[in-house]
């Protein structure tokens, strides 16, 4: 991810969205822009997206949160903004 976030400023972009993407790396790497410890544009995230049924990604990636009620869909999309991110997204 940090390779990436040099590429898109070496590319002249000066602000990103990442649309998915575990969350303790996403919020990492934007941090680690934001305190000049690493080059890259702005970026908002928004960390692994709710589901009801997990796809073909490894768990290990963390790339999905699954929920299987609303009440956990609830739970967690107010969990998300509140470790830092600044989206979410969600699938049926």
């Amino acid at each position: 991810m940090a390779i990436s976030a040099k590429q898109l400023l070496n590319a002249g972009v000066t602000s990103a969205v990442d649309l998915v993407g575990p969350l303790k790396e996403s919020l990492s790497v934007r941090d680690r822009v934001r305190k000049g410890e690493i080059p890259g544009p702005r970026l908002w995230m928004s960390g692994p997206w709710i589901t009801t049924r997990l796809s073909n990604y490894p768990p290990e990636l963390k790339f999905q949160i699954k929920a299987d009620t609303p009440e956990q869909a609830a739970a967690t999309t107010e969990e998300l903004p509140n470790a830092g991110l600044g989206g979410i997204k969600a699938d049926a």
